[in-house]
């Protein structure tokens, strides 16, 4: 299974050398990103160099602003904040700058990580991009990616919009505050990192005001903190293979920059409208589906202790035995229940017989529920969520519903509306020998609050049928 967004496939950061110059374009920021400490401080660099002919009295001080680059973006980010700069003309005469070389680096490849490169004046002073206020002073081409190979240097020349190709200036004693931003694509694994740098004087093209005579510049080097990419907030079903029956198995994916402990998450294809079976009873411990209900259904849990690292993918057979037989090699985690002998870990039954004789995947049509609750709360919360095939009866509207759980009190909790069950996508099913893949980690789509799961999203919205595909042939366990 190959993971892509947008049409770009996924891959791994590759080694390089960088060297692009970056054209003008008018855009505007989206005032998002991480504030940066406005304190003077930085990186102090060892050596201050002036060029030939330079002049004594245009000189630039330039520091990082404390905290720069720190944080997490996501990717398809807007306006993520990477390097913060402080300007300061320390000198008598005032100092024209008319371009930044910057130098990347970090474990992602910019080439296909990074789709725009903005530099902003920071006037108000915030450490924050806000497009109704501050000033763009430069952004790369919208025609082509920024960076054309992993890391090495990028020229950002300062041609000011409407201004014919006026530069900026910074006024001998004054200070000014600069900030660049990227707007990722998300071509990149999560956990790696991007960061961004002036590393030598050469990097910054500065004169004396009015004259050509190059300034002295000081405090370089300056080199941001690694900005940690991530694909999304939380796990994703990313594969279902249903047929032929020895092959059945669920996959999950960690797109996020950490490990997540897998604890409290309970997988089921035990849910269906026509018998009122719902997963959410599970805080009343009846009407829950799985086994209980049919024989073929499972209601289940990892085992205590179990997690997922950033990046992995891991695999739930119904049969380990089959599983092995099929593919060559043994699953994560099996949902039949046949003790640890086999040294494969059985998912744990959230119910006694939740788990049927006959556990497995409909080839026709199924719901898949990944989600999380922490056994005491009222409400559930949905982590993935897919239906795939010609299903009518198997989709969940907990539009309505208000339960009350296991706590110590007698009141109900109310969910928030779901996606009506007739505007539900249905993911492909697939013929046998093929698998649903997931092609889409962005969830494309989806409502991101309002919902009920993790962080307000509604995983009932997402559009699963473009999201996955019917046509691949299985790969549990990997990309």
């Amino acid at each position: 299974m190959r993971l892509h967004t947008t049409g770009r496939t996924f891959r791994q950061g590759l080694a390089g050398v960088l060297a692009l110059g970056l054209t003008t374009a008018g855009c505007s920021g989206s005032g998002s990103g991480h504030a940066l400490n406005q304190a003077p401080g930085g990186t102090a660099g060892s050596g201050s160099t002036s060029g030939s002919g330079s002049s004594a009295t245009a000189v630039l001080d330039i520091q990082l602003l404390p905290g720069s680059g720190a944080g997490e973006a996501s990717f398809h980010g807007q306006d993520v904040l990477v390097l913060g700069l402080r300007l300061e003309a320390t000198g008598s005469a005032d100092v024209d700058v008319r371009g930044l070389t910057l130098t990347a680096s970090g474990s992602a490849d910019e080439s296909a990580t990074v789709e725009v490169v903005r530099l902003f004046e920071d006037v108000n002073g915030d450490g924050l991009i806000d497009a109704a206020v501050d000033r763009l002073l430069s952004t790369s081409s919208s025609l082509a990616p920024p960076f054309s190979v992993d890391d090495g240097d990028a020229s950002l020349p300062l041609v000011i919009p409407g201004s014919a190709g006026l530069l900026d200036t910074v006024p001998a004693g004054a200070v000014k505050q600069w900030l660049v931003s990227l707007d990722l694509t998300g071509a990149a694994a999560p956990a790696e990192t991007l960061v961004l740098g002036l590393t030598a004087s050469a990097a910054v093209d500065a004169v004396e005001s009015g004259s050509t005579l190059p300034a002295t510049i000081t405090g370089l080097p300056v080199v941001a903190s690694p900005v940690t990419l991530f694909q999304n907030t939380h796990l994703l079903v990313s594969e279902l293979c249903v047929q032929p029956t020895p092959s059945e198995f669920v996959e999950i994916y960690n797109p996020t920059a950490a490990a997540i402990d897998l604890t409290d998450h309970p997988l089921t294809d035990g849910t269906n409208r026509a018998s009122q079976q719902f997963y959410f009873n599970v805080v009343t411990g009846r009407d829950m589906g799985g086994g209980t209900f049919a024989a073929s259904d499972f209601h289940v849990r990892f085992p205590q202790g179990a997690t997922i690292a950033p990046g992995a993918y891991q695999t739930i057979a119904m049969d380990s035995d089959s599983f092995t037989t099929t593919y060559g090699f043994a699953p994560d985690y099996e949902v039949k229940q046949d003790g640890a002998t086999d040294g494969i870990p059985d998912m744990v039954a959230v119910a006694p017989d939740s788990v049927g004789s006959s556990a497995g995947l409909t080839n026709t049509r199924e719901i898949v529920v990944l989600y999380r609750w922490d056994g005491q709360t009222d409400l559930v919360e949905d982590v993935d969520y897919v239906v795939y095939g010609n299903v009518n009866d198997h989709f969940v509207d907990k539009t309505g519903v208000a339960i009350d759980g296991p706590d110590q009190d007698t009141a109900t909790s109310a969910y928030q509306p779901d996606t009506d069950g007739l505007f539900q996508h249905r993911a492909p099913g697939h013929v046998s020998g093929r698998s649903s893949t997931r092609i889409n980690v962005e969830e494309t789509g989806e409502s991101q609050a309002g919902g009920n799961g993790l962080g307000g999203h509604d995983e009932t919205s997402e559009d699963t049928a473009i999201h996955f595909t019917p046509d691949r042939a299985p790969t549990p366990g990997g990309p």
